[in-house]
Protein backbone atom coordinates (compact mmCIF):
# COMPACT_ATOMS: atom_id res chain seq x y z
CA UNK A 1 0.00 0.00 0.00
CA UNK A 2 1.09 3.50 -1.08
CA UNK A 3 1.12 5.80 2.20
CA UNK A 4 3.15 9.01 0.68
CA UNK A 5 3.07 10.97 -2.86
CA UNK A 6 7.34 10.05 -2.21
CA UNK A 7 6.28 6.44 -1.45
CA UNK A 8 4.15 6.58 -5.26
CA UNK A 9 7.08 8.06 -6.86
CA UNK A 10 9.33 5.71 -5.94
CA UNK A 11 6.93 2.63 -6.70
CA UNK A 12 6.39 3.86 -9.84
CA UNK A 13 9.95 4.16 -10.68
CA UNK A 14 10.66 0.75 -9.80
CA UNK A 15 7.57 -0.76 -11.79
CA UNK A 16 7.29 1.54 -14.68
CA UNK A 17 9.86 3.57 -14.64
CA UNK A 18 10.14 5.08 -18.35
CA UNK A 19 6.26 6.15 -18.08
CA UNK A 20 5.51 10.13 -17.99
CA UNK A 21 5.71 11.24 -14.74
CA UNK A 22 5.11 15.12 -16.11
CA UNK A 23 4.71 16.77 -19.33
CA UNK A 24 4.64 20.83 -19.30
CA UNK A 25 3.30 22.31 -22.46
CA UNK A 26 5.23 25.54 -22.61
CA UNK A 27 3.09 26.54 -25.23
CA UNK A 28 1.82 24.94 -28.74
CA UNK A 29 4.73 25.91 -30.81
CA UNK A 30 7.03 23.57 -28.66
CA UNK A 31 7.61 20.41 -28.30
CA UNK A 32 6.51 19.36 -24.59
CA UNK A 33 8.52 19.50 -21.62
CA UNK A 34 8.95 15.33 -20.09
CA UNK A 35 9.70 13.50 -17.10
CA UNK A 36 10.35 10.01 -16.65
CA UNK A 37 9.33 8.62 -12.99
CA UNK A 38 12.72 7.17 -12.87
CA UNK A 39 14.09 10.90 -14.24
CA UNK A 40 11.76 12.15 -11.59
CA UNK A 41 12.97 10.02 -8.67
CA UNK A 42 17.18 10.58 -10.06
CA UNK A 43 16.74 14.23 -10.06
CA UNK A 44 14.43 14.83 -6.84
CA UNK A 45 17.04 12.74 -4.87
CA UNK A 46 19.90 14.68 -6.46
CA UNK A 47 17.87 18.05 -4.48
CA UNK A 48 17.54 15.94 -1.48
CA UNK A 49 21.07 14.94 -1.31
CA UNK A 50 22.00 18.77 -1.61
CA UNK A 51 19.23 19.76 0.83
CA UNK A 52 20.23 17.56 3.64
CA UNK A 53 23.31 19.04 3.27
CA UNK A 54 22.35 22.60 4.32
CA UNK A 55 19.18 22.14 6.31
CA UNK A 56 17.67 19.67 8.80
CA UNK A 57 14.51 17.47 8.11
CA UNK A 58 11.57 19.76 8.99
CA UNK A 59 12.93 23.25 7.13
CA UNK A 60 10.90 25.27 5.08
CA UNK A 61 12.59 25.83 1.94
CA UNK A 62 11.63 28.32 -0.43
CA UNK A 63 10.82 27.54 -4.16
CA UNK A 64 11.16 30.48 -6.54
CA UNK A 65 10.53 29.18 -9.81
CA UNK A 66 9.25 29.99 -12.96
CA UNK A 67 6.75 26.90 -14.34
CA UNK A 68 8.61 23.83 -15.71
CA UNK A 69 10.44 20.34 -14.38
CA UNK A 70 12.94 22.63 -12.11
CA UNK A 71 10.35 23.39 -10.15
CA UNK A 72 8.55 19.88 -10.18
CA UNK A 73 12.26 17.78 -9.66
CA UNK A 74 12.77 20.62 -6.88
CA UNK A 75 9.92 20.15 -5.29
CA UNK A 76 10.05 16.46 -5.00
CA UNK A 77 13.28 16.82 -3.86
CA UNK A 78 12.10 19.02 -0.46
CA UNK A 79 9.53 16.59 0.07
CA UNK A 80 12.05 13.16 -0.61
CA UNK A 81 14.25 15.19 1.65
CA UNK A 82 11.92 15.54 4.94
CA UNK A 83 11.36 19.49 4.14
CA UNK A 84 8.13 21.80 3.63
CA UNK A 85 8.42 22.75 0.40
CA UNK A 86 6.96 26.60 0.04
CA UNK A 87 6.43 27.13 -3.90
CA UNK A 88 6.62 31.09 -5.06
CA UNK A 89 6.55 32.10 -8.21
CA UNK A 90 9.89 34.64 -8.73
CA UNK A 91 9.05 38.12 -8.36
CA UNK A 92 7.86 40.11 -11.26
CA UNK A 93 10.49 43.04 -12.45
CA UNK A 94 9.25 46.80 -11.09
CA UNK A 95 6.43 45.30 -9.47
CA UNK A 96 6.76 46.21 -5.12
CA UNK A 97 5.78 43.93 -2.73
CA UNK A 98 6.21 42.65 0.55
CA UNK A 99 5.44 38.86 -0.41
CA UNK A 100 8.54 37.19 -0.20
CA UNK A 101 9.05 39.15 3.40
CA UNK A 102 5.53 38.03 4.98
CA UNK A 103 5.96 34.58 3.25
CA UNK A 104 9.71 33.99 5.29
CA UNK A 105 8.20 35.17 8.52
CA UNK A 106 5.76 33.15 8.29
CA UNK A 107 7.20 29.81 7.17
CA UNK A 108 10.35 30.71 9.20
CA UNK A 109 12.58 29.89 5.92
CA UNK A 110 15.83 30.51 5.61
CA UNK A 111 16.62 28.48 2.72
CA UNK A 112 15.73 29.38 -0.87
CA UNK A 113 16.10 27.81 -4.23
CA UNK A 114 15.30 29.72 -7.58
CA UNK A 115 17.03 28.68 -11.29
CA UNK A 116 20.38 30.30 -12.34
CA UNK A 117 18.79 32.26 -14.24
CA UNK A 118 16.24 33.35 -12.04
CA UNK A 119 18.89 33.78 -8.77
CA UNK A 120 19.96 37.77 -9.28
CA UNK A 121 15.94 38.58 -9.73
CA UNK A 122 15.31 36.92 -6.70
CA UNK A 123 18.10 37.90 -4.83
CA UNK A 124 17.57 41.59 -5.87
CA UNK A 125 13.73 41.40 -4.55
CA UNK A 126 14.66 40.21 -1.39
CA UNK A 127 17.34 42.64 -0.48
CA UNK A 128 15.12 45.39 -1.79
CA UNK A 129 11.98 44.08 0.50
CA UNK A 130 14.27 42.95 3.67
CA UNK A 131 14.05 46.10 5.58
CA UNK A 132 14.05 44.35 8.53
CA UNK A 133 17.56 42.14 8.26
CA UNK A 134 16.28 38.39 8.26
CA UNK A 135 18.62 35.99 7.01
CA UNK A 136 17.90 33.52 3.78
CA UNK A 137 20.45 31.99 1.62
CA UNK A 138 20.11 31.52 -1.66
CA UNK A 139 21.15 28.50 -4.15
CA UNK A 140 20.66 27.22 -7.47
CA UNK A 141 19.01 23.93 -8.81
Amino acid sequence: MVNTIIESVIKHAVERPNSIAFRYLVDMATAPQELTFAQLLKEAKSVAVFLSRIAAPGSRIMLFFPPGMSYVTSFYGCLLAGMVAVPLYPPRRNVKSDRIIKVAQSCQSMIALTTASELSAVKAAWQEQNTIGLPLDFYTS
